[in-house]
């Protein structure tokens, strides 16, 4: 192909068993080579993202969290319901767009509930990573329609 791009696209999607066909638990899609870049390196930087906001580390005290993410997908606001213990005085939210680029960080949220607003936001998908105590706790994917 030109400019050296060796696909016109990319993806990856794994699904756990329960997950409804329109929302699995990682979809990731490069569907068009743009500006000479090639889409399996937009890939790569995705999956990099969303790997390193898995900490492999986490001891059982540290799992003790829930994190729901709604309205998902969302035209105006996200909410982060996170719950679990001990309170949440230290919570750290990262979102970035699929070619890794920084698009917000929420820093110094206390409580249990954390809103965002993407109402100014283009479509499509935005993956997240939880920080809570220095340590990377939770990752997901929010669609903004």
């Amino acid at each position: 192909m030109a400019d050296g791009i060796s696909s016109v696209g990319a993806f990856l999607r794994v699904a756990q068993p329960d997950d409804p066909v329109n929302n699995l638990y990682l979809d990731f899609n490069i569907p068009i080579a743009n500006d000479g870049v090639d889409p399996i390196d937009s890939l790569q930087v995705l999956i990099d993202i969303w790997a390193g906001c898995i900490n492999t580390q986490i001891s059982e005290k540290e799992q003790d969290i829930q994190v729901k993410v709604f309205p998902n997908p969302a035209t105006q606001q996200v909410v982060f319901s996170v719950i679990g213990n001990p309170v949440l005085q230290s919570l750290q939210i990262i979102i970035h767009d699929v070619s890794g680029r920084l698009i917000e960080e929420l820093n110094g949220q206390t409580g249990s509930v954390i809103e965002w607003d993407v109402s100014n936001l283009p479509k499509g998908i935005y993956l997240y990573k939880i920080i809570r105590n220095h340590q990377y706790n939770y990752a997901g994917k929010i669609s903004v329609n």
